[in-house]
């Protein structure tokens, strides 16, 4: 039986995120452009926005909070934005349900947030509990749409070959999302502890 339109698109979409997310689990950063705020300076207007996109609520946090802050205050309007909602994650106290564990989660981004000068956004996708965190249609709509909402002048993410499944699968989301919306600006790579040991503390454009 022939595939009904819709049922057309929805193969196609999935076979374009899937050469999106092999390209994420393959490519290999540019080499570092330091110094990588100076750049960004040179190049941005203050005010504009600037996505940093994080899997895990405290990515932005532990690989580039001292960036986010520089970038705050050097006046962009920093979107600190969390693909997933955690609840998942070890060190919970015992006894909390998934909703609880997601309001924590929320309330450490929200405190952080006030020391990096970032405004939080939680997108709570439902590729969390996807295999492989591969992204449903509603999660391609959203992020493309935050991509036309905010029209970003960079944005930032973690490396296409970092070694949390999260973190490649939230790269190719957003590399697919640019690509299906069209819209052109840098695209940044922060590392994270999770990477290949010669990509700690290092920014890639």
């Amino acid at each position: 039986a022939s595939k009904k339109p819709d049922e057309m698109e929805s193969s196609l979409a999935n076979q374009v995120c899937d050469s999106f997310f092999t390209l994420a689990q393959t490519e290999l950063p540019e080499e570092p452009m330091l110094p990588l705020v100076s750049h960004l300076e040179e190049q941005l207007k203050p005010g504009s926005n600037i996505l940093l996109f994080e899997p895990h609520a405290d990515d932005v946090a532990i690989a580039c909070g001292s960036l986010a802050i520089a970038l705050s205050e050097m006046g962009y309007r920093v979107l600190q934005i969390c693909h997933y909602s955690g609840e998942r994650s070890s060190g919970f106290p015992d006894g909390l349900t998934p909703q609880m564990r997601r309001r924590i989660r929320c309330s450490e981004t929200i405190l952080a947030s006030h020391w990096l000068g970032t405004h939080p956004r939680f997108l709570a996708m439902q590729g969390y509990n996807q295999k492989g965190y591969r992204p449903t249609m509603n999660d391609r709509e959203m992020m493309k749409n935050l991509i036309l909402q905010t029209r970003p002048s960079a944005v930032f993410c973690p490396p296409g070959t970092d070694r949390h499944p999260a973190h490649r699968a939230a790269r190719a989301l957003i590399a697919w999302s640019l690509w299906a919306t069209q819209w052109q600006c840098p695209i940044v790579t922060y590392s994270t502890p999770w990477g290949q040991p010669w990509q700690h503390n290092e920014c890639h454009v």
